[in-house]
């Protein structure tokens, strides 16, 4: 089996966790207490009953996503339960969908051109081992499915069936436990940019495999093939014919395209659709309510409707935290959204300065090769936090990701810059009092380091605004400084690419404040006491 480093298995703490049943629930805590043979016995024994039809398939898939989170005693338990049971399809299985998820969060979106090699080489070696444990996992137990589902989705990483092999996979699923999970697994490949065959491959598995489910009433050729295209994000006609086949069929898997349709055309009839979506029970669909509020007049029941979801958007979502600590998409919508789906209405409360600070941390782990994601919490840390942290680690990574980005080093030189100004102004220097002078090298260097690194890539970029700098204040005071006190020798001769930056770790902290299975204090709202 690969190898993969320490650094490359903290990238596991970037999966997402679901909503969980009693016996997931059962789980969950046997796996927080490191029982591994009650949970090996409870997936053992869900794999029969699901087998014998008395359990349903998303009950069965529940296990793997509710064990399939960031919380660092749920990743460690993962190691405990292979150890003892080297040869558990469902310990193996559990462990293919961590590294999966781990590989497309260390990949991110960026272009391959724009994304940094420590980034590529991990979606390479988390993929290989995802692709092991689930052939292994599969080859042990064929009629789980859990495992197949793991295989059919790793053809968007490693690609490890062929197209004959996979049709095969999914019609041995699709015969014995018929499910359109299973079917949009085997599709999320068949797009050109994976390796697909586009329309042709997603008409082929509708043809093959539509009629055969039965939770799907009405789930015809056209239907699936409409949902496939919309669930694959495509465009151009075969979208359209989808958005048509949702308006004229109302068929329930059809719900969003008919949704998406509504929002944009904004016609009575549409307003009609969307509200009786909203006011069903227990609806969580912020981002959907958050459109209609923006679109429409928001009557009483609806400002009700809405107020509910709002609530139920954010408790499911802060307790979900507890247990998926470092589920960027959680963290992204607590840090970003306005937390009302009521435009000009109050919403829930603010986070505090130490709960967004801590949040931004963890983001920076569940993206570790992101350069936006380190230079914001920067940015946060340097005009929003209250607290004294240094903001120039975060600074640092961001530029090694971005592969020394000209842009990005432009934006750290005026960070870097107004700080120096600011102490200034706190200390009463003004205009050419040469502050700078005062200042002992622990500040002059990186200053100086920085300024040749930004100079240095801005004479070869072929595009993009580079700004002069050198005349900035405290520019010139700084470099006159540290030449009339021979200061800083190495950053002001040494040849730039020993200057060039490298990771930075960044010390936790208070990170793992509030988690579940450790005891600590959750305040009112939901979130870890800051410390």
């Amino acid at each position: 089996m690969l190898r993969i480093s320490k650094f490359i298995l903290a990238l596991c703490l970037v999966a997402g966790g679901a909503q969980a049943d009693p016996v997931a629930e059962q789980v969950r805590r046997d796996a927080y207490a490191g029982d591994v043979d009650a949970v090996e016995a409870a997936f053992a024994q869900a794999h029969k009953d699901h087998s014998a039809g008395l359990l349903p398939l998303d009950d069965l898939r529940s296990l793997v996503s509710v064990l399939n989170t960031t919380h660092p005693d749920l990743i460690a338990f993962q190691s405990q339960w292979l150890t003892a049971y080297p040869a558990s399809p469902y310990a193996l299985t559990l462990r293919a969908n961590g590294y999966f998820d781990a590989a497309f969060r260390a990949r991110g979106h960026e272009f391959t051109n724009r994304t940094h090699p420590d980034a590529l080489r991990a979606f390479h070696d988390l993929g290989e081992a995802a692709t092991q444990m689930a052939l292994q996992a599969y080859d042990i137990a064929p009629d789980y499915v859990p495992a197949a589902d793991t295989l059919l989705s790793l053809q968007n990483v490693t690609h490890p069936l062929d197209d004959a092999a996979k049709f095969a996979l999914t019609d041995d699923v699709m015969q014995s436990a018929p499910n359109l999970g299973t079917l949009q697994r085997a599709l999320s490949s068949a797009e050109e940019k994976w390796g697909g065959a586009g329309l042709p491959e997603i008409k082929r598995y509708c043809d093959a495999f539509a009629d055969l489910i039965p939770t799907e009433p009405g789930f015809t050729t056209d239907v699936c093939i409409a949902r496939i295209v919309g669930w694959n994000a495509r465009t151009g006609p075969e979208l359209e014919a989808a958005r048509q086949l949702a308006e004229t069929t109302g068929h329930v898997n059809l719900g969003g395209l008919r949704r998406q349709l509504a929002l944009e055309r904004r016609s009575p009839a549409d307003r009609a659709v969307l509200e009786a979506y909203l006011l069903r029970r227990g609806n969580d669909d912020w981002w959907t309510a958050t459109q209609f509020a923006q679109s429409f007049d928001v009557t009483p029941d609806i400002d009700n409707a809405l107020r509910t979801i709002d609530w139920l958007a954010l408790s499911r979502r802060r307790d979900g935290l507890r247990h998926d600590p470092f589920n960027a998409g959680v963290i992204d919508f607590l840090l970003n959204q306005a937390w009302s789906t009521r435009p000009g209405k109050a919403g829930h409360p603010a986070l505090t300065d130490g709960t967004r600070r801590m949040l931004r941390k963890r983001l920076t782990l569940a993206h570790p090769f992101d350069a936006a994601v380190w230079f914001e919490t920067g940015q946060y840390m340097f005009v929003d936090s209250d607290d004294d942290a240094p903001f120039a680690p975060y600074f640092e990574n961001a530029i090694y990701y971005s592969q020394h980005d000209a842009g990005i080093l432009q934006q750290v030189m005026i960070m870097t810059l107004r700080a120096l100004q600011t102490e200034d102004w706190l200390s009463g220097a003004t205009g050419d009092a040469a502050p700078a002078i005062t200042r002992d090298a622990a500040q002059l260097c990186p200053v100086i380091r920085l300024s040749r690194v930004f100079e240095a890539v801005c004479a070869n970029a072929l595009y993009g605004t580079c700004e002069d700098m050198s005349e900035a204040y405290p520019m010139a005071a700084i470099k006159a400084a540290v030449t009339s006190n021979n200061l800083c020798q190495h950053e002001r001769t040494a040849p730039v690419q020993d200057l060039l930056y490298a990771p930075v770790t960044i010390p936790a902290g208070d990170i793992l404040s509030g988690i579940a299975n450790r005891g600590e204090a959750v305040d009112p709202n939901g979130f870890a006491l800051a410390p």
